[in-house]
């Protein structure tokens, strides 16, 4: 790659095909029920893929339909509809989706946040009945849960900014002006943990203060969107902070580390490839609100960066085009696995890329 992180029409359509082709076996793993989470031979050494993941199905379907028109000969498109078919199978009785994998019973907030964005874009391209009654059910159930939105924010980490952009799309859908304000409310409880230096309290699994890139990128994406869909000047500003963070930890090496403090004192002896692609995303998205250059050149620096840690596949055909949660694989995040969404946000950060040129 040279100084300029160009990448050709034709490495591009290589890398994008392939991991296409990963989430389309994800996909046909389950028999057609939604995109299993990991794939890890040593685990599962029959197949190497696992049950399919409601959570990371809902957001993955975007991914499908973004690249559905550059690969029609995949079927993407259709491929996302079924995933939608599939996930309103696993809709729990008050309207809520699961934790955890296939089958589950157990509601899960964040998860059914990640849900909302592929059924209102499934619902943009093909009106349904019975999705739209779904999205309604789940609405609902969103509304119950916010009825104290500050006590929400106080006892959830902060990633959930990420779940609330997804619930504020639902909102606007539904015209819903009562959950859209709850919304606001908690959003807001939660940006009164912003630092001054970028870092936001509570950021990790478990409300750790230590997170993985991956739940860092969770929260400022969140807050970068909500600030452009409430027009909350401040937390857009709040971000450039933290993007320049990240500019300065790739003044010499293009690589972040691992996880942050709040202090961002970095564990530099693995990298969480999801979560730099995930930070990548957020560098294009600051580029199309400001329209600084720099904000393009970072989200372009981050994601070429890891166009290498993507599978070949030569030594195993199913790992081509996967994409693994740590480099080395031995690496705290996704310890020897291939998870669908590191995929799925590489895939985006590769769709930015080529926006970009």
């Amino acid at each position: 790659m040279d100084a300029s992180h160009h990448i050709t029409e034709e490495e591009w359509r290589k890398r994008a095909g392939a991991g296409l082709g990963w989430l389309i076996r994800s996909i046909e793993a389950t028999g057609r029920k939604g995109s299993s989470h990991i794939f890890a031979r040593w685990r599962y050494p029959l197949s190497g893929w696992h049950l399919g993941y409601p959570e990371t199905t809902g957001y993955i379907i975007e991914t499908l339909l973004d690249y559905s028109p550059f690969f029609p000969e995949m079927k993407l498109d259709e491929y996302a509809l079924e995933c939608g078919e599939w996930l309103l199978t696993q809709q729990l009785n008050n309207g809520s989706f699961p934790a955890l994998l296939a089958g589950s019973q157990t509601p899960s907030f964040f998860n059914s946040g990640m849900i909302a964005f592929g059924l209102l874009r499934l619902q943009q391209l093909n009106p349904e009945q019975k999705r739209e009654k779904a999205m309604l059910a789940l609405a609902d159930w969103v509304s119950e849960q916010l009825i104290n939105p500050g006590w929400f924010a106080e006892n959830s980490p902060s990633y959930c900014t990420r779940a609330i952009w997804g619930f504020a799309l639902l909102a606007a859908h539904m015209k819903d002006e009562i959950l859209e304000e709850k919304l606001k409310i908690a959003a807001v409880k939660l940006s009164g943990q912003i630092l001054e230096n970028g870092a936001v309290l509570n950021w990790g699994f478990d409300k750790k203060d230590r997170a993985f890139t991956h739940t860092i990128a969770y929260t400022w994406r969140g807050f970068l969107e909500l600030a452009q869909l409430w027009q909350v000047e401040e937390w857009i500003e709040k971000c450039e902070v933290f993007l320049q963070k990240l500019e300065s930890e790739t003044e010499m090496s293009p690589f972040l580390a691992g996880d942050y403090n709040t202090q961002w004192n970095g564990t530099y002896s693995y990298r969480c490839v999801t979560g730099q692609a995930q930070c990548s995303l957020i560098a294009f998205r600051m580029f199309d609100i400001t329209g600084e250059n720099k904000y393009s050149d970072l989200g372009k620096k981050l994601i070429t960066a890891i166009l290498n840690d993507q599978k070949e596949g030569k030594n195993d055909p199913q790992l081509k085009g996967a994409v693994p949660g740590s480099v080395p694989l031995w690496g705290p995040y996704m310890r020897g696995k291939y998870p669908n969404w590191a995929v799925k946000f590489y895939l985006d950060g590769l769709m930015k890329l080529r926006i970009h040129y």
